[in-house]
């Protein structure tokens, strides 16, 4: 008599298992988003965000003070004035090109002071955000008709 036990429910596996291959990983092509980054977590804690605060305008107000004592803001005032004597809008435009220009500036400094070594990095990063403190401040100094004659 033949045996009448169902068929076993592996029967793929006994057929096809052999077969299987592990898929190769997968490496992120130029378009996907890489994820082993650290992503850091914000700071939620209100006092930590005040002193984080605090340091940033410290550090902008000495950056646009050695601007301010080097000549460099007082340099691009004049220009803004004498570029606001024809108009208003121009020298608007033209501030408003000096902070892009010092902006770009800025963050190639930046990123250009993480191939020197450690100790000289926070000097480079300082320096290189003189130009746009410099320029912010002598944009937000300038008003039109102050230093006309009446």
């Amino acid at each position: 008599m033949a045996d009448k036990t169902p068929p076993s429910d592996d029967w793929w596996t006994a057929l096809y298992g052999d077969d299987h291959q592990p898929e190769p990983e997968k490496t992120p092509g130029p378009y996907e988003r890489i994820t082993h980054y650290v992503i850091h977590e914000r700071h939620t804690d209100p006092e930590e965000r005040k002193n984080r605060k605090a340091a940033q305008l410290a550090f902008n107000g000495a950056a646009a003070g050695l601007g301010w004592a080097t000549g460099y803001v007082p340099a691009l005032t004049d220009v803004l004035h004498d570029v606001g004597e024809i108009g208003t809008g121009g020298a608007i435009v033209i501030g408003t090109g000096f902070v892009i220009v010092a902006t770009i500036a800025d963050r190639y400094g930046r990123h250009a002071a993480r191939l020197l070594p450690e100790p000289v990095q926070p000097v480079v990063r300082f320096l290189a955000r003189v130009p746009l403190a410099g320029a912010v401040l002598a944009l937000c100094l300038f008003s039109p008709g102050y230093w006309s004659a009446p």
